[in-house]
């Protein structure tokens, strides 16, 4: 597995853009993919360098900046690939989606339950789309952070598998952007809890009422994941209270 850590020298870079030029000549794409594999090699460990030879981490890298060039707003762009160039007993999961808290942890969880993950390689780049999501241009304040995934794992031959997984990535990937983008709300829903709770009409002593208020503060204050809300009432039902959604 990859540690998060930026490489001491720029030789692979190199290497894998004197690749890259073989089969490119336009200058505005060019420029493009040296950025590109500087920010892929800036996060890698010295051993996952060593995992594919200059010319094949310059066809993984074009391959995947192309699959970054279209992405729908709001939506992670996902793929599972049955089988990496250099490495046949590997297939690679790869993932474009907006930056945000999770994501590595959510594809690493949802990939080893398939097979072993052999590397993880994870840069965030600035990148500037239009309405439409196609890429506009790479770093730069004008952009937003997109996470960029790689990663490589035994193989899945089983065209059923590559399918099962990719749908299994979108709907944990789904999940993941619907807590973070709801995170703020219910942090504050929480709050409103703490600051209401001591002006309710509760069967409580005033001591565990303070108590239940600090520990909705608690929460708030970056202690829980919170992934979701529902609010309830009590209700009567056949003589006896009863809570409802």
């Amino acid at each position: 597995m990859n540690a998060i850590r930026a490489s001491n020298d720029g030789l692979i870079q190199s290497a894998v853009f004197d690749e890259l030029k073989k089969s490119s000549s336009t200058p505005m794409r060019l420029e493009e993919a040296q950025f590109f594999i500087d920010a892929f090699f800036a996060r890698i460990a010295a051993s996952d360098r060593q995992l594919h030879s200059p010319a094949e981490w310059a066809a993984l890298i074009a391959d995947l900046l192309q699959f970054a060039q279209q992405r729908a707003p709001g939506r992670a762009a996902i793929r599972v690939i049955e089988q990496v160039a250099g490495h046949a007993g590997r297939s690679a999961i790869q993932v474009v989606t907006d930056d945000m808290p999770f994501l590595v942890d959510t594809v690493t969880m949802a990939a080893i339950t398939q097979r072993q993950i052999h590397a993880v390689i994870h840069p965030v780049i600035n990148m500037q789309r239009d309405a439409a999501g196609h890429l506009v241009a790479l770093g730069g304040d004008a952009g937003q952070a997109e996470s960029v995934m790689h990663f490589e794992i035994d193989r899945l031959a089983d065209t059923q598998a590559l399918e099962q997984l990719k749908l299994q990535l979108i709907d944990a990937l789904d999940d993941v952007r619907a807590a973070v983008d709801d995170w703020s709300a219910m942090r504050r829903t929480a709050l409103a809890i703490a600051d209401e709770l001591p002006q309710r009409p509760l069967p409580l002593d005033r001591e565990s009422i303070v108590e239940a208020e600090q520990f909705m503060r608690w929460l708030a204050d970056d202690n829980f994941t919170f992934l979701g809300y529902r609010e309830y009432v009590v209700a009567e039902s056949d003589g006896e209270q009863v809570l409802r959604a």
